[in-house]
C-alpha cells in the first residue's frame, strides 16, 4: 500500500513539473508529458511528433498573431489527419497587410511560416523545419498550410513536391 501512494505521489509531482516546464495549463497536459517522456525513456519512440498538434484554440491563438501579415484572418478548420500524418490548417482572409503587399508569392508564404515557427518556438518551445512545411494552396484569399507530424507526412509532402515540380515542367 505505501508503495502504490509512493508511486502516485511521484506521478502527481512529475505531472506538476512537466506542466510548469512545458506551459501547459493543466496537470492533466503534464501528466500526459509525463508519461510520454516515460514510454520514450523506456524504449518506446511514438509514430508522432505530438508537439507539433495543435487543437482549434492553439491555431485561433495563432492567427490572432497573422493579423499583423494578413487582413481580417480566419481559421475555416484545423484537422489532424492520423492516416497521413499531416495537421491542415485552412486560412481565409481579405488580403495582405501593407507589410507584405508589395513581395512576392515566395517571400509571403515566408512571412507566414516565420510566424508559425516562431508562434510554436514561444507556445511549445520547440523548432520546426521551415522547409518540412508545405502550401497545399495558396490564393489570393485563403491558404492551406501543412505540417507533418510523423515519417509518412514528410514523406508525403516530399511527393507532392516532385509531381509539383514534373507539372511545372
Amino acid at each position: 500500500m505505501k508503495t502504490l501512494f509512493f508511486i502516485i505521489i511521484i506521478i502527481i509531482v512529475s505531472s506538476f513539473i512537466f506542466a510548469k516546464f512545458n506551459n501547459r495549463s493543466s496537470l492533466l497536459a503534464g501528466m500526459k508529458d509525463f508519461f510520454r517522456w516515460l514510454a520514450y525513456f523506456l524504449g518506446w519512440k511514438p509514430d508522432f511528433n505530438y508537439n507539433l498538434i495543435l487543437s482549434y484554440e492553439e491555431a485561433s491563438t495563432w492567427v490572432t498573431d497573422l493579423k499583423k501579415l494578413l487582413l481580417d484572418p480566419d481559421l475555416l478548420s484545423c484537422l489532424f489527419n492520423d492516416w497521413d500524418g499531416i495537421l491542415a490548417l485552412n486560412i481565409d482572409y481579405i488580403g495582405f497587410s501593407y507589410l507584405i503587399k508589395e513581395k512576392s508569392c515566395i517571400e509571403r508564404k515566408k512571412a507566414i511560416i516565420r510566424s508559425l515557427c516562431r508562434f510554436y518556438r514561444k507556445q511549445r518551445n520547440i523548432s520546426i523545419d521551415r522547409g518540412k512545411l508545405f502550401f497545399q494552396s495558396f490564393t489570393d484569399d485563403s491558404f492551406e498550410l501543412w505540417i507533418p507530424v510523423n515519417q509518412h507526412g514528410i514523406d508525403l509532402i516530399v511527393k507532392l513536391r516532385k509531381e509539383r515540380k514534373q507539372k511545372k515542367i
